[in-house]
């Protein structure tokens, strides 16, 4: 109830009602814009958890809570209210509006997204003079910048009693860009891990100085939505122990979207003792420029080397040792020396 029962003279005055001799249930007024602070004024009838609230309260869904009510459009609920806006509305004397926020594709530019790319509704012939408030952009599109897909989320608009029952539908907004992954070992190397492991192969492990080198594989994969440029000259760059090197640069600068290329570096120990060097690949991706791993190995003359050969006892001549190649998912890794016996 908005207004109260008035009248003049010595006529009673009430909420709900001057006089009652009738039960009054489950029922709500507006203390505020009645004026009014009891249901009835006078009257044998009973009242029972009849509550006044202030405007605020009457327009807020909880209020009403033991209600077949909800603050949502297109639902089977009896009653529809437009929260911090309306009273409950009754939705059997509301028309069906839909208001959907249009998709939207754009390419990465480093701006950060806010507002939307306009809204259809259907019907298309709805009277405007039925729609109340602004129409707001909410959703995780708001504030977007990096590559994604995010929701375009609307709200701000209401209707009053015979007119909408508002039901919002969110759109797409879609930013395309690159986005790089580079793993060793068919396992994702994380950028900026500076703790090689052998899981990744970021860990050459440890090797006979001289005459024994080894090669790792490394594949640069494009998961985002835009062509990946590799922008580096040249496109991987080691730092660190010059016992790495670079055998294979990627094949291009341009990776597209879902492709990949691959890099290969080699450790060849020329000293005793750990070595580590930096990698980095120079990119194009927004948050991920330049990426850079750690990668370490270790040279050794001891016989408990890694990757190593022995001799068997006696005789002259000598012998060739080459160790197996094995390629899994972007790994390849290539040992080989010399040995003989004296």
């Amino acid at each position: 109830v908005t207004g109260s029962v008035i009248g003049s003279g010595s006529l009673h005055k009430g909420a709900l009602a001057g006089t009652n001799n009738g039960p009054i249930d489950n029922c709500f007024w507006d203390t505020q814009t009645s004026g009014a602070t009891n249901a009835i004024s006078i009257g044998t009838g009973s009242v029972t958890d009849c509550f006044g609230q202030t405007t605020a309260e009457m327009r807020r869904p909880a209020t009403f809570a033991g209600w077949d009510i909800d603050a949502v459009g297109g639902t089977t609920k009896i009653w529809r209210i437009y929260e911090d806006q309306t009273y409950p509305l009754l939705r059997t004397f509301l028309s069906p509006l839909a208001v959907r926020a249009n998709d939207h594709t754009l390419s990465y530019n480093g701006s950060t997204y806010s507002g939307g790319n306009g809204v259809t509704y259907m019907p298309v012939d709805y009277a405007v003079s039925g729609v109340s408030g602004t129409l707001t952009y909410t959703g995780s599109s708001q504030g977007a910048v990096n590559p994604g897909i995010y929701e375009i989320a609307l709200s701000g608009l209401y209707s009053h009693q015979l007119g909408y029952d508002i039901a919002f539908v969110p759109g797409t907004l879609i930013i395309v860009g690159p986005e790089i992954r580079i793993t060793g070992n068919g396992n994702e190397i994380a950028n900026n891990d500076l703790t090689p492991g052998t899981a990744d192969g970021t860990d050459f492990g440890t090797l006979y100085v001289s005459g024994v080198s080894v090669v790792k594989t490394f594949t640069i994969y494009n998961t985002g939505t835009g062509s990946l440029t590799l922008t580096g000259s040249p496109m991987v760059v080691l730092s660190g122990s010059t016992n790495f090197s670079v055998i294979d640069q990627p094949g291009s600068s341009s990776v597209s979207a879902d492709g990949s290329t691959f890099f290969t570096i080699q450790f060849d120990p020329d000293a005793v003792g750990l070595s580590g060097a930096t990698v980095t690949v120079a990119n194009d991706d927004a948050d991920k420029s330049p990426y850079v791993f750690a990668i370490q190995g270790a040279g050794t003359n001891s016989s408990g080397g890694g990757s190593s050969a022995s001799g068997g006892g006696g005789g002259g001549g000598g012998g060739c040792f080459i160790g197996t190649t094995n390629r899994v998912e972007g790994l390849r890794s290539l040992v080989y020396g010399f040995w003989s016996w004296v």
